[in-house]
């Protein structure tokens, strides 16, 4: 039997696999277990550490109180971004598997002079 039918991947149980060990870190969320190769998301902005809410990345190494993260992207210089994460000072982190973006609208609706005098009573 696989363990996704034995839901241990769920639970995070089994073996650790080849990317390694993971940890258990208390998040401003709870509770979350990361491991080298895990999806990471940023979910506050701070300076100290280079990392803007909404930012992305890729966990390269955990170790009891830190995370060493990759950011999607290069830097300015073209370069990989590694920022490494005092978990203790740090907390709001969790994964980033299934994140949505969200971004401003471009543009007014196209609305023609009719309509928009017809839907201010309908509300649209």
């Amino acid at each position: 039997m696989a363990r996704q039918e034995r839901g241990e991947l769920a639970r995070g149980e089994g073996d650790q696999g080849r990317l390694g060990r993971e940890h258990m870190f208390e998040t401003n969320d709870g509770k979350r277990s990361f491991a080298a190769g895990d999806r990471i998301v940023f979910l506050e902005n701070n300076r100290e550490l280079g990392v803007k809410n909404g930012m992305l990345g890729t966990v390269a190494s955990v170790e009891e109180g830190r995370i060493a993260a990759t950011l999607d992207g290069k830097g300015r210089n073209g370069e990989d971004r590694l920022v490494t994460v005092s978990t203790d000072s740090y907390g709001a982190i969790d994964h980033g598997y299934a994140t949505q973006r969200s971004t401003k609208p471009k543009g007014r609706p196209s609305i023609g002079h009719s309509s928009w005098r017809r839907g201010r009573w309908t509300g649209i």
